[in-house]
């Protein structure tokens, strides 16, 4: 909107139209999925990445979880894992999360 000239105020009013707008409803996990869901959740501070810079523009590109704290985050966190399905699991949102960014990534260029 700011490229196309509308001002700060119409910007913020769509913004605020837009939340409200959305209706969101409750994330409810199968139950076969669910520690595996809540692990990856606990592990959102875990993605390990690479900073790319050049004269003009920096960025952050993940390349995936830190596994060697998986195991160790479950027990923390008390999750009952049923190791290799879980993990499995995992790394399928791992793959998605992945897949999102670099979707932002190519609409934001």
């Amino acid at each position: 909107m700011r490229e196309a000239g509308f001002g700060e105020a119409a910007i913020a009013a769509a913004r605020a139209e837009a939340v409200r707008s959305i209706r969101l409803e409750p994330f409810r996990p199968h139950p076969a999925n669910l520690a595996a869901v809540r692990l990856f959740l606990a592990l959102q501070t875990q993605w390990r990445g690479v900073a790319l810079s050049t004269m003009t523009e920096a960025r952050l590109l993940r390349t995936g979880l830190d596994y060697g704290v998986v195991r160790e985050t479950a027990e923390l966190e008390q999750l009952a894992l049923s190791l290799p399905d879980d993990f499995r699991r995992i790394r399928i949102m791992e793959a998605e999360a992945m897949d999102a960014w670099s979707q932002q990534a190519r609409r934001a260029s």
